[in-house]
């Protein structure tokens, strides 16, 4: 808590931690975006999940990797063709 109060620049607790919920908020925001490709592969059920998972939690701290899952999460899905 003391570490919060001095980084706030503010002796008051409260500050400290609407500080600490706005961090908080910020980190969720952050991780949704960061997952969004693999979101998108689950709601979509597509076929290449896992790796699309993979990538993007192996590679997308490269943005190339992160826009490749992206990319690939959203593209046509053959449902006439037999997947494993």
């Amino acid at each position: 808590m003391l570490q919060l109060i001095l980084l706030s620049g503010s002796d008051d607790a409260g500050a400290a931690i609407a500080t600490l919920v706005i961090f908080l908020i910020l980190c969720v925001i952050a991780l949704a975006i960061y997952f969004l490709p693999t979101g998108i592969a689950m709601l979509r059920d597509h076929p290449n999940f896992m790796a699309i998972f993979l990538i993007n939690i192996l590679l997308g701290w490269l943005c190339v990797g992160w826009i490749v899952a992206l990319v690939w999460s959203t593209t046509a899905i053959d449902k006439n063709k037999s997947y494993r």
